[in-house]
């Protein structure tokens, strides 16, 4: 027996010896930086045909991609299910969307009805597609796509669709996800404006007169302007060659960045791309304060369009070489100018996990527009925006078989490819058009890092370990593992990049956040576990889905899904329910009022007091912060509806006092009123709302009833209680049909007062 087991353990001596020695020969054969052997990376053609051109493209956090067209053609090459047939514009039994399955390589068709031609989007909070605008009887219309766990042979999730939803039509504009959870849905043809999804109570479209003054006679070349949503909450739009700093609160510019040097012009139909480059959240001290930094790439010089598109016969210029890099966050930001390998117009710009930026297809000359641009770029080029040598930024790839020239669309996958689609330059579909004709198919750029002598170093993500939901400036914790023992160089990234919606090489909601990586233990042989810092707040991760990303010696994971924050998920409910509208809320993230009935509803982020919470992130300070339920009600007079969060402060010498905060929809603020209560309340009863009023226990020796008017918003004592409370806990306020009521907790001889 003793002898079999000293055989047993000498045979996993051996095996294990063994086992680390065949990987430490295989890692001398593997560079200690992988990216010391450099490839081109390569092509895969995934569908030589999926039946419509990929104009349009979103990825959805099921790992499946709705790629849609415009509906205005005629028949595509990719039926309906029966008796589906649409009317909406001619009679078509054809489909014009489809839902791709990335890891089956499979897709099935979706129902369009209203138009789609050259619209917008953005995935909201919950991770829906939220689809605006088009041309013709689409233009107004609002489609939602909503993921669900059927495969492509199911149908149990399509397009809804809202034909008169939007206030202004939306042709060629932008769409951003917010802070708040909404939607700014800005510019479109003749639409020097924008407005907000869900639609606000009051106003629903607001004009921007800068949309106005960046259009060029005759050509346009502010279409599909670049938007940024920035670390500071407001909006970066660009538009033709200007920039704004925007503020979306209070409908106002905040300053005008200097403009792009150069004189080419940058957007729709000269169409250049945008990226804000990836934020940096590693600061030990203070990440409050985030560099953010655009790059614009390409475009087109004045004049460009009117040539290829009026003259005869076409005159195709070269389009624009240059990139220009601006630290919007700088006192006195400047335009830093480089040069692409080629001129480049009509290309995407996508921000790869490692933090490289992909410029991929596109034209060498002329600009947007059917039958307008020739000389197609087919070779992809990286961008090194870390790279100190600014002359070896710029990197030629491999280049495709495949020309992808006007509506054309990439987008990063989540196991670090880049799907490529589309390609009509004509107003049908045309196969037979040289050189460019109308492209069906689908294929993968396959960047470097997935090239298989990367392969031991790749890390792979076990678990992702969260202590309850993932909440702004909360800790976590991921283990993954690298497959070679002794190449772990101790140095690791988490990274989060939001899936983007891309059309006419914008990639709308694009971003990608480096995490703060605090300490990395090892777990075992291959694996280990990183203790990371969330997200700081929702300007910098707006809500919605993300995929996160490992990444080791510039090779990433492939990337699992997490909501950030989990916006769909709320602690409370406010008891009072004004008008039928329900306020739900949390103590550590944003809230949201909704009407059940109509669906209607409408986010507001966390009050002040909690922001600062949430921006100091200490576990010391969280545990004496003031406990605050919230109130909702309504000024009768003015019809207003108002969350309210009214806390006993706790700082140093406002131990007896009071803070009050009232959120505000027309301004999307919330506002300190002043004076607050002068009574300290007791914090763990809901207000109750009455008849255009908030009430409150006051924590004194006599209970008292405090009550805030909502029109005035200040505050009085209305009542005693009329109990004799020893104990807080034994007391009780309601609505009861529109009067208040009090009750003492004395089971079974109940007392009430009304």
């Amino acid at each position: 027996m003793t002898q079999e087991r000293f055989k047993n353990n000498l045979n996993a001596v051996v095996i294990s010896f063994f086992f680390f020695f065949l990987c430490s020969t295989s890692d001398l054969l593997l560079p200690r930086s992988p990216l010391a052997i450099l490839t081109g990376g390569r092509w895969d053609l995934l569908q030589p045909s999926v039946g419509i051109s990929a104009m349009h493209m979103q990825l959805l956090h099921n790992n499946k991609v709705v790629i849609f067209d415009r509906t205005d053609y005629g028949p595509s090459n990719v039926s309906l299910p029966s008796q589906t047939c649409q009317n909406a514009t001619v009679f078509d039994c054809s489909a014009h969307s489809i839902l791709y399955d990335v890891a089956s390589n499979t897709f099935r068709p979706l129902t369009l009805r209203y138009d789609t031609w050259c619209s917008s989007g953005s995935l909201n909070a919950s991770g829906s597609l939220i689809q605006t605008g088009g041309y013709g009887n689409g233009e107004r219309t609002v489609r939602v796509f909503t993921p669900c766990d059927g495969g492509v042979g199911s149908v149990s999730c399509d397009w809804i669709e809202n034909r008169a939803y939007l206030s202004s039509r939306r042709w060629y504009s932008t769409n951003q996800i917010l802070p708040d959870g909404r939607i700014i849905i800005v510019g479109g043809r003749r639409a020097f404006n924008y407005e907000f999804y869900p639609k606000d109570p009051g106003e629903s479209v607001f004009n921007l007169r800068f949309l106005a003054e960046t259009r060029d006679p005759n050509e346009e070349n502010n279409l599909y302007p670049f938007l940024h949503l920035l670390p500071d909450g407001n909006l970066f739009i660009f538009a033709n060659r200007r920039s704004i700093l925007f503020d979306f609160v209070n409908h106002r510019i905040i300053k005008e960045f200097p403009q792009i040097p150069g004189g080419d012009k940058r957007n729709y139909p000269s169409t250049g791309s945008s990226v804000l480059l990836p934020l940096f959240l590693t600061g030990d001290i203070n990440r409050t304060k985030i560099t953010a930094e655009v790059m614009v790439c390409g475009g087109a010089p004045p004049g460009a369009f009117f040539k290829a598109a009026r003259t005869i016969p076409k005159i195709f210029v070269a389009g624009s070489r240059t990139c220009g890099r601006l630290k919007v966050t700088d006192p006195d930001p400047k335009w830093v100018m480089e040069q692409m390998p080629s001129p480049r117009v009509m290309s995407d710009m996508l921000l790869l996990p490692n933090g490289d930026v992909l410029i991929i297809n596109g034209a060498a000359n002329g600009t947007a527009g059917w039958e307008d641009a020739t000389n197609a770029v087919l070779n992809p080029i990286l961008y090194l925006p870390e790279e100190p040598d600014q002359t070896r930024r710029f990197e030629i790839l491999t280049p495709t078989r495949i020309p992808r020239m006007y509506h054309s669309a990439s987008l990063l996958l989540s196991d670090g490819r880049v799907l490529v689609g589309g390609s009509n330059p004509h107003r049908n579909y045309n196969f037979t058009a040289r050189p460019y004709p109308t492209e069906l198919s689908l294929e993968a750029y396959l960047p470097r890092y997935l090239d298989p002598q990367y392969a031991r170093v790749r890390p792979t993500i076990i678990t992702v370990e969260l202590a309850g939901n993932m909440l702004y400036g909360q800790a976590f914790a991921v283990t993954f593992a690298i497959p070679a023992f002794g190449m772990f160089d101790g140095g690791v990234s988490v990274r989060l990049v939001a899936p983007s919606f891309s059309t006419h090489s914008t990639a709308m909601n694009q971003r990608l956040l480096v995490l703060r990586v605090r300490r990395v233990s090892q777990l075992s042989v291959f694996a280990y576990k990183a203790d990371v810092d969330g997200p700081t707040n929702s300007y910098v991760a707006p809500p919605g889905y993300y995929m996160m990303f490992v990444v080791h010696r510039g090779i990433p994971s492939v990337a699992v899904w997490t909501p950030t924050p989990r916006e769909k998920i709320f602690d409370f409910v406010c008891p009072s329910s004004c008008d039928g509208l329900i306020c739900f809320y949390n103590l550590y993230k944003s809230g949201i009022v909704v009407n059940p009935a109509t669906r209607w509803h409408r986010s507001f982020p966390p009050p002040r007091y909690k922001q600062v919470i949430l921006d100091k992130s200490s576990s010391e300070y969280s545990s004496v912060f003031p406990l605050s339920l919230l109130g909702f009600g309504k000024d009768i007079i003015n019809g207003t509806y108002k969350p309210v969060c009214l806390y006993n402060s706790l700082e140093r010498g406002l131990r007896n006092a009071t803070t009050c905060e009232v959120f505000d929809f027309r301004t999307n603020v919330w506002k300190y009123i002043t004076p607050s209560s002068p009574y300290r309340i007791i914090a763990f009863h809901d207000p109750v709302y009455v008849d255009g009023s908030l009430h409150w226990f006051t924590k004194c020796k006599e209970i008292k009833v405090l009550s805030l008017d909502l029109h005035t918003e200040t505050f009085q004592v209305i009542s005693k209680v009329p109990f004799d409370i020893a104990n807080c806990d034994n007391i009780a306020m309601c609505n009861l049909d529109n009067r208040l009521c009090i009750s003492e907790n004395k089971w079974p001889d109940q007392v009430s007062h009304q």
